[in-house]
């Protein structure tokens, strides 16, 4: 890495630490003939990302029609309204699953 020693052992720290820079890792790699691979991994998988995204879409587009249904008196119950964002949620993933992402 053409550098002291003492600043390889502090490299080796400030990754344990969380410190370390990209830039840092990046010539590591390049001096031990590497290549650095930098990737995010999600915490769910695509299924549970995509079920949660669809029903968070299903219950903003089930607030917004509730709260024109209460203001004509039309307001429907907790679990009818539960079962409504269900399949809607469930027709977001089927039928309009590129819309999820949209604003």
């Amino acid at each position: 890495m053409a550098v002291s020693q003492p600043r390889v052992s502090q490299l080796e720290k400030d990754e344990v630490l969380g410190r370390v820079t990209l830039e840092s890792m990046e010539r590591a790699a390049e001096a031990l003939n590497c290549r650095l691979v930098y990737a995010l991994v999600p915490k769910d998988s695509l299924e549970e990302t995509v079920n949660a995204q669809a029903q968070d879409k299903a219950r903003a587009i089930a607030a917004a029609a509730a709260h024109h249904m209460l203001l004509e008196n039309q307001a429907l119950a907790a679990e009818p309204q539960e079962k409504q964002i269900a399949v809607l949620a469930a027709r977001l993933q089927q039928e309009q699953w590129r819309k999820l992402w949209e604003e």
